[in-house]
């Protein structure tokens, strides 16, 4: 059965906002971005879902699977992680390597991501990312050992985990696995 807005106002005539979202397979904020982006909005005067747009007829008929979000999703700069997993997502190397040529045409002297680049930076960070997601299951019980290792060993987990941000925790895990692969 397809569902109409049309359905959704009717059904919200004798239900809730929660308990139609529910019934439809679609989150509360998602039902009520598409009655607003359809023109209609909560009259709480009237406690009812009144119509403010331009045609009600076509608004009503729009099956819910043609409509789409006019909200893009939020990346959060101060959150490293949601970026660089919007960007395992969304971007790969060959995009990133677009956006440092348009950046050059324009004339951004002001970063130097080309070298970090040809240097690997970007590609190992992006590597690392994509592996510790793939391969690391975070729903396993972890055993916590001490294990005594030089200092330079020691600085040198730290430096590169700081660099490529990576959990030391992971990036160790990451080393173990391979080590076992090659060796076992």
């Amino acid at each position: 059965m397809m569902i109409t807005v049309g359905k959704i106002v009717e059904m919200l005539d004798s239900k809730s906002v929660k308990e139609v979202s529910e019934e439809i397979g679609i989150t509360i904020k998602k039902l009520r971005e598409i009655l607003k982006n359809q023109g209609f909005y909560w009259n709480n005067s009237e406690k009812s879902w009144e119509f403010n747009g331009s045609n009600i007829d076509v608004a009503l008929e729009l099956p819910i699977s043609n409509i789409r979000s006019t909200k893009k999703k939020q990346v959060s700069n101060t959150n490293e992680y949601n970026v660089l997993q919007y960007i395992a997502d969304n971007l790969t190397i060959s995009d990133i390597e677009c956006i440092i040529d348009v950046t050059k045409k324009f004339g951004d002297n002001n970063i130097d991501v080309t070298n970090k680049l040809h240097e690997g930076d970007i590609d190992v960070s992006y590597v690392l990312f994509k592996r510790v997601n793939n391969e690391i299951d975070k729903d396993i019980v972890r055993v916590r050992k001490a294990y005594p290792i030089s200092e330079e060993l020691q600085k040198n987990i730290d430096d590169f985990s700081k660099k490529h941000k990576i959990d030391k925790q992971e990036l160790i895990e990451l080393a173990l696995k391979d080590f076992f692969k090659t060796y076992n």
